[in-house]
């Protein structure tokens, strides 16, 4: 038995690097790999609120390409700081950290 590939996607979680490597994991997925798409708590936040408004939720991206078959899962890490930290206004400390 051949086991398929497994990637796990964590994008840089600032606005613009996201969605690039939603179309990536998608790509791959379609291909043949298992992905497991790993985002921020923070960012997810951020997409569940903008996509609340239109009915979404943070895993809302990949409900299309699972619903097709694809092997993708997702799930969410802290980055060590409260989802209030503005991390614009402290982007050093946010990197550092």
């Amino acid at each position: 038995m051949v086991k398929k590939p497994h990637a796990i996607m964590i994008p840089y979680p600032y606005q613009g690097h996201i969605n690039p490597f939603v179309h990536l994991a998608v790509k791959l997925a379609s291909q043949g790999f298992t992905i497991t798409f790993v985002n921020t708590q923070f960012a997810d936040h951020r997409i569940s609120r903008a996509q609340s408004a239109a009915g979404g939720d943070g895993a809302a991206d990949f409900a299309g390409a699972r619903d097709a078959g694809l092997d993708i899962r997702y799930a969410t890490v802290s980055d060590g700081f409260p989802i209030g930290f503005d991390r614009s206004l402290n982007h050093n400390q946010f990197v550092e950290g």
